[in-house]
């Protein structure tokens, strides 16, 4: 936790299917990019104080970011994207995750990108779908092919 970040005194509790975590909201400045050129001002998060999502041990997670619409958001709180976009450092409200592992592509680290995607991460054409539901992206499926 940077000596800067400001205490806001609210808890928070959140539960997802058999896990919870709550903690703290804090208000700070954060820096992104892969030089921390990108400077988002007052940025509201949460300090994780209490895990279960991952092994249950404390410390598993620092702090939530929230990314998602605003009816899946705390109160008062706003998503980094959407913070970003407000701010004009973001062109488009757009967030990618390239997920990946040493034994899957050696070499090529996991990445999340704010603004783009990157093109040289995938291979052919993306398919845009509208959300049907702002809380979680939900999409309509018709169809789910792997590998081919």
């Amino acid at each position: 936790m940077s000596i800067s970040a400001k205490n806001l005194r609210k808890q928070a509790s959140i539960q997802f299917v058999g896990a919870e975590m709550s903690g703290t909201f804090f208000m700070d400045d954060i820096r992104v990019g892969g030089a921390g050129d990108v400077l988002v001002k007052d940025v509201v998060f949460g300090k994780v104080d209490k895990s279960s999502f991952f092994s249950g041990k404390t410390g598993d997670l620092e702090a939530v970011i929230g990314m998602g619409y605003p009816a899946l958001a705390e109160e008062n709180t706003v998503s980094l994207t959407d913070e970003m976009k407000t701010q004009k450092v973001l062109e488009n409200a757009l967030f990618a995750f390239y997920l990946s592992t040493p034994m899957m592509n050696p070499g090529k680290e996991p990445e999340l990108t704010f603004g783009y995607y990157d093109t040289e991460k995938y291979k052919g054409s993306l398919d845009w779908h509208p959300v049907v539901e702002q809380y979680m992206f939900l999409v309509k499926l018709d169809d789910v092919k792997i590998n081919g």
